[in-house]
């Protein structure tokens, strides 16, 4: 994590924040979008063409920001293939899997436990020690995701056993935010990305292909024109625009303050839903501001210590 003082780290870390407010507002958008290709395509090959359009985004960004160079530099590729299988095929198919069996608010509310994830993680891995804002924020987000879960008054909204897989996701991902700034100090985040989404997208592609043909998975697609331009749209912003704005406010900010600004997925993703025909409840609505209020007290407790 990048740590700077004085005007050039204040608009640095202003910066961050709002690469991190862009990725939020892309992911909220991402789980109702999902739920609604779900409805034409299976999982294992939604997951796939998301994956590789994600991945040509992504190669395209580096070439036309750093040239074919940073692509072809020597990496380790031991390295390379853990953080594409777990942190690239593992997050992207267990939340495909998490939303078809869930649901897209409940999916996203399965997420705001990302902050005590990453609080945990960074207290084993790094022996880092927590932040009394930071637990707070997280005791916040979940008494937010439960507001949310229990909306529908009958018990959980949609609980229907995806929201674990959603929660393996999301440890995924934080591991892989982790792992790739620790592994890769002195590279370029975009094309250590790129390459890693390649790798991931091949990996997934090639699983859904052999799957497939063995007649063990399911294979629908939807060619349709408006069916691509919805995987085009989820391949292009959740998959590759959202990621470079998340691993930028990681970089500057560290993973358990971005955690706690991810906790707002859940209140686009409700707003979104309402678009797509799922209308919020009064309780989702309660659980997102008190979400809110989590990552206001993170803010401005950053900004007394500055």
């Amino acid at each position: 994590m990048r740590t700077e003082t004085g005007p050039e780290g204040r608009r640095e870390s202003l910066f961050a924040v709002a690469s991190l407010l862009a990725a939020v507002a892309i992911w909220g958008t991402f789980f109702p979008l999902v739920a609604v290709l779900l409805r034409t395509w299976d999982p294992l090959p939604s997951a796939a063409a998301r994956l590789v359009c994600g991945a040509v985004v992504l190669v395209v960004m580096v070439l036309l920001r750093q040239g074919w160079r940073m692509l072809a530099a020597p990496l380790p590729w031991r390295r390379v293939l853990i953080l594409s299988f777990f942190g690239i095929a593992v997050f992207n198919l267990a939340t495909t899997w998490g939303v078809a069996y869930s649901g897209p608010i409940s999916a996203s509310i399965v997420a705001t436990a990302g902050p005590v994830v990453a609080a945990f993680m960074q207290r084993v891995m790094y022996g880092t020690r927590l932040r009394r804002e930071i637990l707070v924020a997280s005791l916040l987000a979940v008494a937010g995701g439960v507001c949310v879960a229990f909306a529908h008054g009958d018990g959980p909204a949609e609980f229907r056993g995806g929201e674990i897989l959603i929660l393996c996701a999301s440890t995924s991902w934080l591991w892989y935010s982790m792992k790739i700034q620790d592994w890769f100090p002195g590279e370029s985040q975009g094309a250590v990305t790129a390459v890693t989404y390649v790798v991931g997208a091949i990996g997934v592609t090639l699983l859904a292909a052999s799957l497939s043909v063995l007649g063990i998975s399911p294979d629908r697609v939807d060619l349709s024109a408006p069916s691509l331009l919805l995987l085009l749209v989820i391949g292009v912003s959740s998959t590759a625009m959202a990621v470079t704005f998340w691993l930028y406010g990681v970089a500057r900010l560290g993973i358990t303050v971005a955690a706690v600004y991810g906790n707002m997925v859940p209140l686009v993703t409700v707003l979104c839903s309402a678009v797509v025909g799922i209308a919020p409840r009064p309780l989702e609505l309660l659980g997102g501001a008190i979400v809110i209020a989590g990552v206001v007290l993170v803010q401005v407790r950053a900004r007394t210590r500055a």
